[in-house]
């Protein structure tokens, strides 16, 4: 729960809102598909994280949405990049959030 809710603050500060409302379940699955291991539900929080983050003024650009889901494993890309106008996956790749990952101390 601790990681979810990281990931949800995460995406406030540095996704760039799309109105979760205006969101099909169509569209949603559509971006899932495109982007293997984020679940449905997170992307879903995400897009209302941020659409309250542009509601609020904190950002400027509508058409991006960046997601970390920090329930995955660091060994799985959890970093998704979206172009929402043209329902698009820009990116995908790895991350990891501090020395301690999954149990497992990393060197170096």
């Amino acid at each position: 729960m601790k990681r979810l809710l990281l990931s949800i603050a995460v995406t406030a500060v540095f996704a760039v809102p799309m109105h979760a409302a205006n969101s099909s379940d169509a569209e949603i699955a559509s971006l899932v598909t495109q982007a293997p291991g984020l679940r449905a539900n997170v992307l879903k929080l995400a897009l209302t994280a941020a659409t309250h983050a542009g509601d609020s003024g904190l950002v400027a650009k509508r058409n991006l949405l960046t997601v970390i889901d920090y329930s995955l494993p660091s060994s799985q890309p959890r970093l998704f990049i979206f172009d929402l106008a043209a329902h698009k996956l820009l990116f995908r790749e790895l991350v990891a959030h501090d020395d301690v990952e999954d149990g497992r101390f990393r060197r170096g």
